[in-house]
């Protein structure tokens, strides 16, 4: 037997109420978003590393695979966006995977706000890119595809 949406829902809201991110001064429909996903604890990494970027602090961070690198910068940036207004964060990965991976990660938690990512790399056509850059939020590339892109005046940096 499936649980009605109804119920999904409520125990959705009542994970979210129980995290142990809403500490780290995260949005509560950015909460929930990681209920969803059933994501109710911080990991270490991001403990520490969350409220640093919520205060604007630059970073280097280096962690083991696994530990939540990725979230624990991508919460924050879709935390403080608001509207829509063109690209205005720049996440350079240095392989297309990684830069899909983080791609994914923006999507996945910033669906709640209507944010748009675009993920750029090299080996495939840049014209389907280029018609997408204009409506993001988020662009996430290699440092080759983005050079190019940015060469060419499709993103201004």
């Amino acid at each position: 037997m499936t649980p009605t949406k109804e119920y999904r829902d409520k125990k959705i809201k009542q994970k979210s109420k129980e995290s142990g991110f809403t500490k780290l001064g995260l949005d509560k429909d950015l909460i929930e978003a990681l209920a969803k996903q059933d994501i109710v604890e911080p990991t270490k990494v991001q403990e520490q590393v969350v409220p640093l970027v919520l205060g604007g602090r630059d970073l280097l961070c280096m962690s083991e695979t696994g530990s939540g690198k990725t979230v624990s910068f991508a919460l924050p940036i879709i935390n403080q966006l608001k509207g829509h207004g063109g690209a205005r964060v720049l996440v350079v990965a240095p392989t297309r995977e990684l830069a899909k991976q983080i791609a994914g990660e923006f999507r996945k938690f910033s669906r709640h706000k209507g944010l748009k990512t675009v993920t750029v790399y090299g080996g495939v056509s840049m014209q389907p890119q280029i018609e997408k850059i204009p409506e993001a939020d988020v662009v996430v590339g290699t440092p080759g595809r983005l050079l190019d892109l940015h060469r060419q005046n499709y993103l201004k940096l």
